[in-house]
């Protein structure tokens, strides 16, 4: 079931609707704390290292959350660490 979220709390603007099917799972996301072994300096480098040692299906569902995120939030201030949270969600969760 789509769910709506607020955009409020990311861009810091006048309040704008969007309807997600993903949106409780972002939110949940963003909760998560950054992986002790992400270094903001080596971002590219732990990217490429984690996308190394995940599945094409893993991928995929990466790619498809990340877009859905960059629509729903396009305002996020800290894009590197967002997109790391996503990626370890999709690492650890989705076999």
């Amino acid at each position: 079931m789509a769910r709506s979220i607020s955009l409020q709390n990311y861009s810091g603007g006048s309040e704008m609707e969007v309807i997600s099917p993903n949106a409780e799972l972002f939110f949940q996301i963003d909760a998560n704390e950054l992986p002790e072994a992400y270094d903001p300096r080596k971002h590219q480098q732990h990217v490429d290292q984690r996308l190394a040692g995940m599945s094409g299906e893993q991928k995929a569902r990466l790619s498809n959350l990340w877009k859905e995120k960059q629509r729903i939030h396009p305002n996020t201030s800290n894009g590197d660490a967002s997109f790391v949270k996503v990626m370890e969600h999709v690492a650890n969760n989705i076999k």
